[in-house]
């Protein structure tokens, strides 16, 4: 990389992304940290609210997922797993803040 200043993003299918400020000087090397990123956002919209639950519960209980949106953990399964994805985080939004 060039020296300057850059914006990283982590980003996943169903969840929402992290984005963290670095800057990099020449023969720098950078520890980025570690990440978890918060599970629910089914539609992908950026924000976990009912439009998500309503995708997860529609497709409740089908292997294969009838919606492959609805199995955030991306288990085969649509289950509690993935309910409680989008209810811990539930009215939370992206872009998460990354320490």
């Amino acid at each position: 990389m060039t020296p300057g200043t850059y914006e990283v993003r982590v980003t996943m299918p169903g969840y929402l992304y992290a984005t963290k400020n670095i800057s990099v000087s020449e023969g720098q090397t950078k520890d980025l940290g570690s990440i978890t990123l918060l599970g629910g956002d089914a539609n992908n919209d950026n924000v976990v609210n009912i439009f998500d639950l309503t995708i997860v519960g529609v497709a409740y209980g089908t292997s294969p997922p009838s919606d492959p949106r609805a199995d955030i953990n991306n288990d085969n399964i649509v289950n509690i797993l993935d309910l409680v994805l989008v209810g811990g985080n539930y009215d939370k939004r992206a872009p998460r803040p990354w320490p």
